[in-house]
């Protein structure tokens, strides 16, 4: 936009200044303006484009409630403007000073899968590898995580492998068990392996498990000489009775297999994973990894967190690349519900403590007006889920 002029400046006629208001009037009941909640900057490079369309293949879900932690704050009334928001900080508050490893959880979406199957048939595009690959590696960058742990990391249609990429994109890790979907990672600088191994935790066609799965695990000494024990996995998926059996299987085959390894609970345990199972569940089975996991002594970092910081409200951490509003599913806007809830998990026992915990959604939020209400979009969905953070001490 120019400078202000002096007063003698060209002054447009009158039926050209009502143009521009009947313009600027149908524009707002289209419902098309962008709501900023942040400070002006420059639109983020390097990612993705594409249009949003309708495509119904979500369910609606309830409007969220703030959750009551020290870090969270009401979401302000936002004001119509163009400019987009700056780039967020990967924390904020307390939770920015509080020291620790950090760890990160990250299902990053199978590449093998076509687009019809995580319903982006119309985003064909943005769901390859290609698109989405450079992004979550650029997320995984910024978060600079000491503990990686990934889910869904396969080959990818047309050759190679997802893990390739953030390999070449992610120097001064090392990588244990990389061609296993259940890949985990440790910052080289600050962990050597001492010993390493996978726990089995279903196998095809008992308990009503679909697939062979397998918990990779890595014990590692800090710079300082203290152990650990970290455990990467990814649980049966589907929510159907079977489904649930095959999970609970499972974890008594997780809970037996870390007993093994770590007898006596000596080591501090790590354990990162898409568990397929809601943090809210209350159905009997279903709900097993809250129950059984408790009784071995793991508590998830979310639930023991003393900084939860929340940039938006009842986020859930699968995000099914777009949400419901208005009986039509939206791309890339944020999904959530009343309670917040998770699919993914860091659990933690022995020695660790949780200092911070949160959902990552990117360096970008932006709020509109959507069918009548203001609801959260992302720059770019990267995956179905988002990649859930904590900061862990070690005793």
């Amino acid at each position: 936009m120019s400078e202000l002029q002096p007063s003698h400046a060209y002054r447009p006629p009158p039926s050209l200044m009502v143009a521009v208001l009947v313009i600027a009037v149908l524009s707002w009941a289209s419902g098309a303006w962008v709501l900023n909640l942040s400070r002006p900057a420059a639109t983020a490079t390097g990612l993705p484009a594409s249009t949003p369309t309708a495509t119904p293949t979500a369910t609606p879900t309830a409007t969220p409630t703030t959750p009551t932690n020290p870090d969270a704050t009401a979401t302000p009334t936002p004001s119509p403007t163009d400019a987009p928001p700056a780039l967020a900080p990967v924390w904020t508050g307390p939770a920015a000073e509080v020291g620790g490893y950090t760890v990160m959880s990250y299902n990053i979406t199978d590449a093998s899968r076509v687009p019809e199957y995580a319903g982006m048939a119309d985003h064909a595009d943005d769901f390859s590898w290609r698109a989405r690959g450079p992004v979550v590696a650029s997320w995984i960058a910024k978060v600079a995580p000491d503990l990686l742990g990934l889910q869904e990391a396969n080959p990818v249609r047309g050759g190679g492998e997802q893990v390739d990429l953030l390999r070449a994109s992610l120097p001064g890790y090392t990588w244990v068990y990389p061609l296993r979907n259940t890949t985990l990672a440790f910052r080289s600088s600050k962990f050597s392996l001492l010993d390493s191994g996978v726990i089995r935790v279903s196998r095809k066609g008992r308990d009503g498990s679909h697939y062979n799965r397998y918990a990779p695990w890595a014990k590692l000494r800090t710079t300082t000489g203290k152990r650990l024990l970290f455990v990467n996995l990814h649980a049966e998926f589907g929510q159907s009775k079977v489904k649930a059996e095959a999970r609970s299987a499972g974890w008594d085959r997780l809970i037996n297999g870390l007993a093994k390894i770590n007898p006596g609970g000596r080591l501090p345990v790590i354990v990162t994973g898409d568990f397929n199972a809601a943090s809210t569940e209350t159905r009997s089975v279903f709900r097993d990894h809250l129950v059984k996991l408790k009784a071995a002594r793991l508590v998830s970092a979310a639930q023991s967190a003393t900084h939860r910081p929340v940039r938006v409200a009842g986020v859930t951490t699968f995000n099914g690349f777009g949400a419901v509003i208005g009986g039509e599913w939206r791309y890339r806007s944020i999904r959530r519900d009343a309670d917040g809830s998770s699919f993914d998990y860091i659990w933690l026992g022995g020695g660790a403590k949780a200092l911070a915990w949160q959902v990552y959604l990117g360096p970008r939020v932006t709020w509109r007006v959507t069918d009548g209400r203001v609801v959260p979009y992302a720059d770019f969905i990267p995956s179905d889920h988002w990649p859930v953070l904590a900061k862990v001490k070690l005793k």
